[in-house]
């Protein structure tokens, strides 16, 4: 693998002008604005600090790129009418999710909040099943139970 090497590097950032060079056989830079600001670290600093920047450049491009459009912002009334209707012709969260440019889960929350879906067992409301009739122990005398009255 072929390797770029510098010794010096010069730019411009509106009217200052800086210049960055190495010295001391590559162990020292020297980063300069003018000749009267000027600060000089071994070169592991500066590597550091550039490798610093671009992980964080690359982590808060990442971060960008995986919140939905519409992430964080109030669910207006149209909308949350919209997705009610959705939901309601069948549509499926992911394609609502996709339509409103929300998460699943946001979707899943506004919609238990239309008291139409249940999070934890992440299943429409009216799917599930009415409470039991029966008492819970069938084949048992209530008298037998331990605190029964």
């Amino acid at each position: 693998m072929a390797r770029i090497q510098w010794q010096r590097f010069e730019w411009t950032c509106g009217a200052d002008r800086f210049v960055f060079e190495v010295a001391d056989g590559g162990l020292f830079g020297t980063l300069s604005q003018g000749p009267e600001r000027q600060m000089t670290l071994p070169m592991v600093a500066w590597e550091g600090m550039l490798d610093s920047v671009t992980l964080a450049r690359r982590t808060k491009n990442q971060v960008d790129r995986s919140y939905h459009d519409r992430s964080g912002a109030r669910w207006s009334d149209p909308e949350v009418l919209r997705l009610e209707q959705g939901f309601k012709s069948g549509q499926s969260i992911a394609e609502l999710a996709r339509i409103h440019a929300r998460s699943a889960i946001a979707v899943e929350h506004q919609l238990e909040k239309l008291g139409l879906w249940n999070r934890i067992e992440r299943r429409p409301m009216s799917a599930l099943p009415p409470f039991p009739t029966q008492a819970p122990y069938p084949d048992r005398d209530p008298a037998d139970i331990q605190g029964a009255p």
